[in-house]
């Protein structure tokens, strides 16, 4: 776990990694997560489009990992769901990176002070903003329900070395 973190805080919040790269750091925190703290087993679900090269295809570090570390930290902790699941979706769209997290988790209302408030929240943003003053368009869409859980879309404009 040490690693992981001393690695996450010693990086620029714009360096560019391959997506190899950021799933495999994403697949880390499944393993610790289950290892650590979760009494019963939380699937970890990655889908990603044929189309997309992982190898080749470079995103901003950390720009999935945190909301996949925030479903396992926060979606299954009140123990709710039978069959406990995060989701990753990786699709292309024209020259935009399509991420969709989602959890069968607790879910959150949109509107509580705790979200509003949140730093990850706040970091995440940050991060965003910075991305889309060096032209490199991102955006960032959560919903969530109480009971239903949680879905966040990231699109990113992505450049590819193979392209």
């Amino acid at each position: 776990h040490s690693l992981i973190y001393e690695q996450k805080e010693s990086k620029s919040p714009l360096k560019f990694i391959t997506l190899s790269r950021e799933l495999q750091l994403i697949k880390d925190i499944a393993f610790l997560f289950n290892a650590q703290h979760h009494p019963r087993h939380v699937t970890l679900d990655i889908k990603l489009d044929s189309h997309i090269d992982p190898e080749t295809t470079e995103v901003p570090q950390l720009l999935v990992e945190p909301f996949v570390e925030n479903a396992y930290k926060h979606a299954f902790s009140k123990g709710n769901s039978e069959a406990p699941v995060v989701m990753l979706d990786i699709r292309r769209e024209d020259d935009v990176l399509v991420f969709t997290i989602t959890d069968n988790g607790s879910g959150f209302s949109m509107g509580s002070r705790k979200f509003r408030q949140s730093q990850s929240m706040k970091l995440a943003h940050e991060r965003i903003r910075l991305l889309n003053t060096i032209k490199k368009h991102c955006t960032l869409d959560i919903q969530s329900s109480e009971g239903k859980g949680t879905s966040v879309v990231i699109r990113y404009r992505a450049e590819s070395q193979g392209e």
